[in-house]
């Protein structure tokens, strides 16, 4: 796709008024390979029902994206469910596959936590850029696909 066609944008809101903006604020993005049609739902939290589907899943071309009070101000974090950085699009990365090590599950824990600080939070942000993840964005996708 080109341009973008507004006919093919479904937009709706999951319990979040329309005509407010508060933080956070939370985008779940989907498409339809078929179709074209892009699905955008606005909302206090993700959209779990749009991106629990078992295709949705395998594809994992999703984009989240959440507007978050950093210390600058409001900022927008966006990220796609499978790798993060790359997009699906890109050629170079498209079937990027390896084993890259593994969390055991006080580490999975401590991540949905999503507070990293001490000793813990060094040693586990060391272990998750050797993998090529983002420390900012990897522990809501983790949230995400384990539906919490």
């Amino acid at each position: 796709m080109i341009h973008l066609d507004p006919n093919k944008l479904h937009v709706k809101y999951l319990n979040a008024d329309a005509s407010v903006f508060k933080v956070p604020r939370r985008y779940t993005l989907t498409h339809s390979d078929s179709t074209g049609d892009l699905f955008l739902t606005i909302g206090d939290d993700y959209d779990f029902k749009q991106i629990s589907g078992w295709y949705t899943k395998l594809m994992g071309d999703e984009v989240l994206a959440e507007w978050l009070n950093d210390p600058t101000g409001p900022a927008l974090h966006v990220g796609c469910m499978r790798c993060q950085k790359v997009c699906a699009y890109n050629k170079d990365v498209i079937s990027w596959s390896e084993y890259r090590g593994e969390f055991t599950e006080d580490e999975t824990e401590y991540l949905l936590k999503g507070e990293f600080s001490g000793k813990k939070g060094i040693k586990i942000g060391r272990k998750i850029s050797r993998v090529g993840l983002d420390l900012t964005i990897f522990p809501k996708n983790l949230t995400v696909l384990l539906g919490r």
